[in-house]
């Protein structure tokens, strides 16, 4: 397993950081490997707990730029 930091953009809207922060752990938490997701919207960043021979750095990073969440 690996945890692993990513950080995010788009958040200088306060009332967004909730919603925001929800979709991210939600989408990023459906894939298959993903441990876990904790969403830290002050710091703007997200830690991904996951399993590197079910879903890679690079899957989950491109579900972030998808969502324009970096």
């Amino acid at each position: 397993m690996k945890a692993k930091k990513f950080k995010l953009s788009n958040f200088e809207i306060p009332h967004d950081l909730r919603d925001k922060a929800q979709s991210i752990e939600t989408q990023i938490g459906e894939l298959s490997g993903v441990n876990a997701v904790r969403v830290d919207p002050f710091a703007q960043t997200v830690t991904v707990d996951f399993n590197e021979g079910e879903v890679s750095e690079k899957e989950i990073t491109s579900i972030l730029e998808e969502n324009q969440f970096m």
